[in-house]
């Protein structure tokens, strides 16, 4: 009861701010936050372009394989060190900073195409996406207090976000197609910056997580992270992204090593992920209702059978894979991040939201390398086929498949000895 009342506490004055919202500044509010899914979902734009780094630098390995996918080992970081600072630091504050700074280093990255000039830049670029991404759904996460609801906000959230993501795909791979040069995709970037300029009208100072704490006077041990189901969590989530992002970083390359079309083609097929992703991520609402816990398996057994298409190497059968991919990922990725928020105190939400953010992003932060380590381990020419390495994504997501049941079984069984205990 002490801890019931502790929540309530904790979110009775965030709540006030948000329902004395008048009615049109509130959905100014929510326009914001969707809009934010264009600085989380921008990556999207050099998907169609990514070849050309490898081609500009394949001497230097190590660095593109940063630039491809070091924005997001950045943004783990910056993910984390936000959620800290928002016990400090309104989210108000940290979501204007990070646009602003993702706007500016994304927009300018290949303004000097030199490996190391564009490293430095995706390091800020990372860094302010990184406050966006922990900022947005937390304030989502503050107007919507009732955990079904928020889990339906955050579903569509995401949704929108893979929505947006298609679009730019799609764009940025017509742009690199039909452009004197394909850094032209990047001025996409510099449309972010109208998202810093609605966050500044409708985005309203809400209290930090330790005004909250202290409103409702909770401790330390009383919002303390659940670390087993949390790490669980947060592993599952890994392997997830790390699969996923594969067939994502790579379609430009499986698309020109089997002579399936050029760079638009390649956009259109990760156009098909994303708005995959998107079905996937509107859809799980209904999905956890039918089938609860359960939705991470299906999302992993998805996953198995999608890859299988994507290894077929006819057009139709790789962008009904790239179809099934995205949802896939749709419905795990909201189901992890949305479980991180319920398992921990009011005032711990940006902090499960972060870590689970974090553990996802880690995961596509390592699949470039992850690659790079089976091409190597097995002696597989990086230049040949990629498709080559798909077997063992498969073999990971069958296994995660049957840890996912396992885990499912047990936790019943688990419940099912647990004693009731009545007043």
């Amino acid at each position: 009861m002490t801890d019931q009342l502790h929540s309530a506490e904790e979110l009775s004055a965030t709540t006030k701010i948000f329902s004395a919202m008048p009615r049109k500044k509130f959905i100014g509010f929510l326009v914001t936050i969707f809009a934010t899914t264009y600085v989380l979902f921008s990556s999207m734009i050099v998907i169609p372009v990514i070849y050309n780094y490898y081609v500009l630098f394949g001497d230097n390995l190590g660095m593109v394989n940063y630039v491809v996918s070091g924005g997001l080992l950045i943004a783990i970081v910056s993910n984390l060190v936000g959620a800290r600072l928002m016990r400090r630091i309104s989210k108000r504050t940290l979501m204007l900073v990070g646009v602003a700074l993702f706007t500016v280093t994304a927009t300018f990255q290949v303004a000097v195409l030199d490996i190391y000039y564009v490293a430095v830049m995706a390091t800020l670029a990372g860094i302010g996406c990184g406050l966006v991404v922990i900022a947005a759904p937390a304030l989502l996460s503050d107007a919507y207090p009732d955990e079904k609801k928020r889990g339906t906000m955050l579903g569509w959230y995401n949704s929108v976000g893979s929505l947006v993501g298609a679009a730019l795909s799609a764009i940025a791979g017509l742009i690199a197609a039909n452009a004197a040069s394909w850094t032209s995709v990047y001025w996409l970037y510099a449309i972010s910056g109208i998202v810093f300029v609605l966050a500044l009208l409708f985005v309203p100072k809400t209290p930090t997580d330790a005004e909250k704490a202290l409103a409702a006077g909770t401790t330390t041990a009383e919002d303390r992270i659940p670390l087993l189901p949390m790490a669980s969590l947060s592993v599952a989530g890994f392997v997830l992204s790390l699969v996923y992002m594969v067939p994502v970083y790579f379609i430009s390359v499986l698309v020109l090593q089997n002579a399936l079309g050029d760079e638009s083609t390649a956009g259109l097929l990760s156009s098909a992920t994303t708005i995959g992703s998107a079905i996937g991520c509107a859809i799980f609402g209904l999905v956890f209702r039918l089938i609860g816990r359960l939705s991470p398996t299906i999302a992993f057994a998805l996953m198995t059978a999608a890859l299988a298409l994507i290894t077929l190497g006819n057009v139709a059968m790789v962008a009904l894979g790239c179809v099934l991919l995205g949802i896939a990922y749709g419905v795990g990725f909201v189901f992890y991040t949305v479980h991180a928020t319920s398992i921990v105190a009011p005032s711990k939400v940006a902090v499960g939201l972060s870590i689970s953010w974090a553990a996802i992003n880690l995961g596509g932060f390592a699949t470039t390398y992850f690659v790079s380590f089976l091409q190597g381990t097995l002696g597989i020419d990086p230049a040949s086929q990629i498709v080559e390495v798909f077997p063992y994504l498969i073999a990971v997501t069958g296994v995660a498949t049957l840890v996912s049941v396992v885990l499912v079984v047990i936790t019943k069984r688990s419940t099912a000895r647990t004693p009731v205990v009545t007043a």
